[in-house]
């Protein structure tokens, strides 16, 4: 499936917003310094859910001003 980007506009501002922010954390990065080396191990931990908060943004008012943009990207198909 492909990745669909546009400008928000007047037929797609409706679909922000609109997608599911839950993902899931099975893994954290430990970080180590040695010698002026930097190294790291992915170390499994419990998996947990989490959700990004929506914006608390009006979109409509990017729609065809000229001077800022936000664009959309959409699976396709969905």
């Amino acid at each position: 499936m492909g990745i669909i980007i546009e400008a928000i506009n007047a037929a797609n501002v409706q679909d922000v917003n609109t997608c599911d922010g839950e993902f899931s954390i099975d893994a954290k990065l430990a970080v180590s310094v040695e010698e002026d080396n930097i190294r790291y191990q992915v170390v499994k931990i419990p998996c947990t859910k989490k959700r990004y908060a929506y914006d608390e943004i009006d979109y409509t008012a990017y729609i065809d001003d000229p001077d800022k943009i936000v664009f959309l990207a959409q699976l396709m198909g969905s």
